[in-house]
């Protein structure tokens, strides 16, 4: 707590009503507070695991894990345990931070799976044009996506330039909601409009 040289503006913040207690979870594994929030014209999104261990938030920080330039919004997960682990979950399968945008992040229970909507690239794959919608933590270390075709092919193009979606996840991390304008989604649907969507990770 106080104040530290370097530190953003705005931070993230836990409020215990159990013990009367703030924390302040923005922060690297060392303890140290982000030292940047998210572009300025937009608002740091963050969201607690229904289970209380852990919050996710995306950061434009530097300081919150290796490899970071803050040229791209990144999505993090910070442990509530003790010790308090501050994890990049926009990474590729080697760690390495998305190649654009992440944001609006939503985790499980345990925060086993975080769900967030990305525009990079480099994350997993079958990449489609404009953003797609990522679960992290249903395969060990690794995202994958979920707007994807019942064979697990590309879905086509969405109809809208821009989603910005808040992805959804169950407590249990077994099934994820999201929008899409793709009409290969499921059987039956010949486009024109978005629809909601769920995907089932786990059987």
């Amino acid at each position: 707590s106080g104040h530290h040289k370097g530190a953003a503006k705005i931070q993230v913040y836990v409020r215990d009503l159990a013990n009367n207690h703030t924390y302040r979870v923005s922060v690297s594994s060392s303890g140290k507070p982000q030292n940047a929030s998210v572009l300025s014209g937009f608002n740091q999104y963050s969201d607690l695991s229904p289970d209380g261990s852990a919050v996710v938030f995306d950061s434009n920080a530097t300081n919150l894990a290796k490899d970071l330039t803050g040229s791209h919004t990144e999505v993090f997960s910070h442990s509530l345990a003790a010790g308090g682990k501050t994890t990049l979950i926009s990474a590729t399968p080697t760690g390495k931070p998305a190649d654009n945008d992440s944001f609006y992040p939503a985790t499980s229970s345990g925060a086993s799976v975080t769900v967030f909507d990305s525009f990079a690239d480099n994350l997993a794959s079958p990449w489609a044009p404009v953003e797609n919608a990522y679960a992290y933590g249903s395969s060990p270390g690794a995202a994958m996506i979920a707007d994807v075709a019942p064979d697990g092919s590309p879905r086509v193009a969405e109809l809208d330039s821009e989603l910005l979606q808040h992805v959804a996840i169950s407590a249990d991390g077994q099934a994820m909601g999201f929008v899409s304008g793709a009409y290969n989604l499921v059987a039956g649907d010949y486009g024109g409009v978005d629809n909601v969507f769920v995907r089932r990770i786990s059987p």
